[in-house]
């Protein structure tokens, strides 16, 4: 059934700016889209104030469409208030009017979704209501089953839906067509022909005034744990025997059960210069650190920070270079073992075996 109300908690930040209001606006210029847009968050502003950021919004992202513009500013009302209040959900609940079917998007930090989630019951809001909640689903495990408790008490399950926006990027979505739809790459994508990926997140900005959060929940949470696992999965799985909506999930689900847990002492993690310079970053913080490589081993206090560059004990760099060539004489073992298999495989078939990869694929 389809929702007749649009609101989104956090509509003066970054997720909203970059994507939410480019989006919206894109649904409007295709006719998926007729029904109040109500912006809450605690900013201090005001409607015009909110139109404003929505414009400078689609222009920096997409673009700005007159007509589709006109009709979202319309359509655009706004609650300011805390989240921590309930009268800002009493302030939500007249804005919502005769709506009966609300969806409400929770595009705010993850430590803040049981308070909203809570808030929404108790306010009438939920009432006939769905929710879509983004990544990161809680901090840890116990965390985020904990949240499944608190959305459970005022969601029934089919009326909630835990995001990622990062898989609606074209680039990303266009994996599973370069791993499936492609007759000359989908048989060699595996073990024997490939012997590793590298995945490279790169970005143009910093945290453009997201202190707050980032300090709050950190760069791994943000993006590895969400963003880059879910490009490992489709990277590592195999292609969805039917077409059931959990199809995919389930070939996900069984590539992480395979993947071995990181050992801290494997890792290394690094924190930017003047990260601790921004708007809302604790003096100390260890926030907002990321991994910088997953394979060398380094000792117990030896992290990386800006211009912070402790070297391991020479006896350590000596292992880490004798693993390393362990490590390529056992790549260079498995594409012997690889080359002598398609030798043979020629061999027995003659010129068959080219042919039958690449008319048939999805064969091993």
């Amino acid at each position: 059934m389809r929702s007749d109300a649009f609101v989104f908690f956090g509509a003066t930040g970054d997720l909203a700016y970059k994507k939410i209001f480019p989006a919206l606006q894109s649904m409007i210029r295709r006719g998926h889209l007729d029904a109040p847009i109500i912006g809450v968050a605690k900013q201090g502003w005001n409607l015009e104030q909110l139109r404003e950021r929505a414009r400078d919004s689609v222009r920096e992202h997409g673009g700005l469409d007159d007509d589709a513009f006109a009709r979202l500013s319309a359509n655009l009302h706004y609650v300011d208030g805390d989240y921590q209040d309930g009268a800002t959900f009493e302030a939500l609940r007249k804005a919502l009017g005769e709506a009966q079917r609300p969806i409400h998007y929770l595009a705010i930090p993850p430590s803040l979704f049981p308070v909203v989630v809570q808030h929404l019951g108790s306010s009438g809001c939920a009432r006939g209501a769905r929710v879509i909640v983004e990544k990161p689903f809680g901090r840890d495990l116990r965390s985020a089953q904990a949240l499944n408790q608190t959305l459970h008490q005022v969601f029934p399950e089919p009326a909630i839906f835990r995001i990622d926006h990062y898989l609606g990027k074209e680039a990303v979505q266009n994996l599973k067509i370069f791993r499936f739809g492609n007759s000359f790459f989908e048989p060699i994508w595996n073990r024997h022909y490939v012997e590793s990926v590298q995945i490279t997140m790169a970005e143009q900005f910093g945290v453009k005034g997201r202190g707050g959060f980032y300090d709050d929940t950190g760069a791994i949470r943000d993006l590895i744990q969400n963003h880059m696992m879910q490009v490992v999965g489709m990277l590592a799985m195999e292609a969805p025997a039917t077409t059931y909506t959990e199809a995919v999930r389930d070939e996900l689900v069984k590539v992480f059960r395979q993947v071995r847990p990181l050992d801290p002492q494997h890792l290394v993690r690094g924190q930017f210069d003047g990260y601790r310079s921004e708007k809302g970053v604790a003096p100390d913080s260890l926030g907002r650190r990321a991994v910088l490589h997953s394979r060398r081993q380094v000792p117990a206090g030896h992290h990386h920070r800006g211009d912070d560059r402790a070297q391991a004990p020479a006896a350590h760099q000596a292992r880490l270079r004798a693993r390393q060539l362990r490590s390529t004489a056992a790549h260079a073992r498995r594409r012997d073992r690889a080359r002598r298999a398609g030798q043979k495989a020629r061999r027995s078939h003659g010129g068959r075996a080219h042919r039958a990869l690449v008319c048939a694929p999805g064969r091993r």
